[in-house]
């Protein structure tokens, strides 16, 4: 957790900040369970658009590594879903997430805990 990154994509408000990071943390099992079973049915949109926005959200807020490990995965499932993929792209695709879906879903347990005890600290 960066926490000098985030407040600069949070405009330096560090209420904004701590505010999206509480939300981060409550949200994290809820939208991890959301990624497994999008996973489990090989629902390749609805698990790319997960992963898009735990992209996302993560770099918001200072998880650059987080960030980059989802970014992997969504292009991954980008490339399942693409028409211009052939078959066996995508049969690699798919491979590719699911070999590292639960590295992903460690490091975001970890980043959550760690954004979690920074709000601890800060007494939120």
């Amino acid at each position: 957790l960066d926490v000098a990154m985030g407040m600069k994509y949070c405009g330096g408000i560090a209420e904004v900040y701590w505010e999206a990071v509480e939300l981060f943390c409550k949200l994290h099992r809820e939208k991890q369970e959301k990624m497994g079973h999008a996973l489990l049915a090989e629902n390749w949109k609805e698990y790319t658009t997960l992963l898009h926005a735990l992209k996302s959200t993560s770099l918001s807020l200072g998880g650059q590594r987080l960030s980059d490990m989802a970014k992997a995965q969504e292009m991954a499932g980008r490339r399942v879903l693409s028409p211009e993929s052939t078959d066996v792209e995508k049969r690699a695709a798919i491979h590719e997430i699911k070999e590292r879906h639960g590295k992903t879903m460690q490091l975001y347990d970890d980043f959550a805990a760690e954004a979690a005890r920074n709000l601890e600290e800060k007494g939120q």
